[in-house]
């Protein structure tokens, strides 16, 4: 559903009406904190990849179930240099982060922790859920810090109509 938020615009922007989190400036940054680029459409394919363990929906094998397996289970618990609690509180697998029940962050609150996504820093979410067999992708061009609570919000109405 669109939703448009005023956007705080950094001290250093004079031109309002070209800047967004969209916009060529952030599109072409390069920052190694994130920058990618996809559609609802294309995450959908790759979480239906991810559900069919590997596969298309066509049946095409993608990534092998052992990529799979070990991208989406938890990789933290080898690591003995991080605290024990985010260990097991705070798992992440090869490039998902695992849901965090105890977090403000968690992907919904109806979820289970074996649930996998990622939070992107410009108002983004996907989780994939491979016990219900249920994704959720939502898009958004707002900051993290101003979009998380709503997001949340709909990720948690998403999450829980999935157990009806």
């Amino acid at each position: 559903m669109p939703t448009v938020l005023p956007c705080k615009l950094p001290i250093w922007q004079q031109d309002a009406s070209s800047w967004n989190w969209n916009s060529r400036y952030w599109r072409t940054l390069g920052a190694a904190w994130g920058g990618m680029i996809s559609t609802a459409e294309d995450l959908g394919r790759l979480a239906v990849m991810i559900l069919k363990n590997g596969q298309s929906r066509s049946g095409e094998t993608i990534l092998s179930s052992a990529a799979i397996s070990s991208s989406t289970k938890n990789q933290t618990h080898h690591m003995g240099l991080l605290p024990e609690s985010d260990r097991k509180q705070r798992p992440w697998g090869l490039g998902w982060r695992l849901n965090w029940l105890d977090h403000s962050s968690c992907f919904s609150d109806f979820l289970p922790q074996s649930t996998i996504g990622h939070w992107g820093a410009t108002g983004t979410l996907m989780w994939i859920d491979r016990r219900s067999n249920r994704w959720c992708v939502i898009l958004t061009t707002q900051p993290y810090e101003e979009s998380q609570a709503v997001i949340q919000r709909i990720s948690n109405l998403v999450a829980s109509s999935a157990q009806s």
